[in-house]
């Protein structure tokens, strides 16, 4: 999912999707370890070290700058009573 350029947030009752951002390294670097998410991320399907993740995130940020568009993470939106 990309984001056009000056969105930084989509919302909706149920889904919010924000760019991804550096606080968001520790997230990555878990789940890009995963065997069964990195065979559907990466060909090959070889999990990623931190190092990787570190640096597919400065790229992911950099894109932002240089391309305007860039990818998106999903947040679960906090239940309302």
């Amino acid at each position: 999912m990309t984001l056009a350029h000056g969105t930084d947030r989509l919302e909706s009752a149920r889904l919010v999707l924000r760019r991804i951002a550096p606080d968001d390294l520790p997230f990555f670097t878990r789940i890009h370890a995963l065997p069964e998410v990195a065979q559907h991320l990466y060909p090959g399907g070889r999990p990623r070290s931190p190092e990787e993740t570190a640096a597919w995130l400065q790229y992911t940020l950099a894109s932002y700058e240089q391309l305007a568009p860039g990818g998106a993470a999903r947040l679960q939106p906090a239940p309302t009573t």
